[in-house]
């Protein structure tokens, strides 16, 4: 049984009780909202490719000297009330997958029962709540910048677990205070050149995530853990974990952000983290951010379809603008300095003959956003 076939079964079943609880009621109130990210990327290295995602096979770069496909996509979102107590939710996306294509995918569908005004549960496809942007990581208008670091969110490329969550929210001293805890799986499948993918299950897969707000601040903690096989790659039951910490302060004029994140597995423990802010001028939001990934290795094959462990650690600044020329839409202009360390291809994919490890890179974004 696939994992969208299984995320699905488990919200029709929750979906029948809810709609058996409100059978006698009136129609429920369903709603549909949309957004999206028409954009170019172009990058100084022409020996590999620059990509937004883990999932992505090509980019910008050696593919393409501009690539719509970096940043383009394109999502749609119903949400159903059918009383006050059962919602549903599904969202479907269309991007670039793992092996090129453009097919829509299942990135939510789940529905939510509340016990009470601070106590829900969710069963089906859910987010998963391990960084500031989780819920919103692939809708680039509720981000200042053109993406999120892949730098740190690729420390957990998938983005939903097929399972269950419980959602308890509390006051105290002046401070909102949200704790998630969840447990599921996830199959997903990433490039491996070539054409070619790699299968990777995750089991046992379970975390919480404990987000408190104050006024202006927002300060995330988040645990993730699995374990992870691959038949591709070798992989039985391989311990994963991701613990992370996010901090997020914006008054309104100006708005400062951090996440730091940090990989356990393969036997050793590998950081990442961002930080960045901006001020916003009228329409007009100017922004920098610094990101960096310490080394780790991983497996790739290159061209001529050989294994190998390469070393994906980088260091880079982004500098950019974002306007706001209208009601629910920006234009962002974003330019990015890329340092992989010595010895490392940083985030580079699609790695060809001649490529230098440790090169210096620079890449140029244009985007533009918008929500519906």
């Amino acid at each position: 049984m696939s994992s969208t076939t299984r995320a699905a079964l488990l919200s029709a079943l929750a979906l029948q009780a809810a709609t058996a609880g409100a059978a006698e009621s009136a129609a429920p109130a369903i709603s549909f909202s949309g957004y999206g990210t028409l954009g170019v990327v172009h990058s100084s290295e022409d020996r590999a490719d620059v990509t937004a995602t883990n999932f992505q096979p090509s980019g910008a770069g050696y593919t393409r000297n501009w690539s719509p496909d970096v940043d383009s996509r394109l999502g749609g979102q119903v949400t159903a009330e059918f009383n006050r107590q059962w919602s549903a939710v599904v969202q479907v996306v269309t991007e670039q997958r793992w092996d090129g294509s453009w097919h829509p995918q299942l990135e939510w569908a789940n529905v939510k029962y509340e016990v009470s005004p601070d106590l829900s549960i969710r069963a089906g496809r859910i987010a998963l709540p391990t960084f500031l942007a989780s819920n919103s990581r692939k809708v680039g208008y509720t981000m200042p910048w053109v993406r999120v670091p892949n730098t740190v969110y690729g420390a957990l490329a998938m983005t939903n677990s097929d399972g269950a969550d419980v959602s308890y929210t509390f006051q105290a001293a002046g401070a909102r205070d949200t704790v998630v805890v969840y447990a599921g799986r996830n199959n997903s499948t990433y490039p491996f050149g070539n054409g070619e993918g790699y299968h990777e299950r995750a089991r046992r897969m379970r975390g919480v995530a404990n987000t408190v707000t104050y006024g202006a601040a927002t300060v995330l903690l988040s645990h993730f853990e699995a374990r992870l096989s691959s038949d591709e790659l070798a992989l039985a039951d391989l311990p994963y974990t991701v613990n992370a910490v996010g901090g997020s302060y914006d008054p309104g004029a100006w708005f400062l952000m951090a996440e730091w994140a940090r990989i356990s597995g393969h036997g050793a423990g590998v950081p990442s983290w961002y930080v960045g802010g901006g001020y916003r001028i009228g329409e007009f939001t100017p922004y920098l951010n610094y990101n960096r990934r310490n080394q780790m290795s991983v497996q790739i094959r290159q061209a001529d379809l050989a294994q190998q462990s390469v070393a994906i650690g980088q260091r880079g600044v982004s500098a950019g603008v974002r306007w706001d020329f209208r009601p629910g839409t920006d234009l962002k202009l974003q330019y990015d300095r890329n340092q992989p360390n010595d010895g490392s291809i940083g985030t580079l994919v699609n790695p060809q003959p001649g490529l230098q490890p440790g090169h210096r890179f620079h890449v140029v974004s244009v985007a533009m956003d918008f929500v519906f």
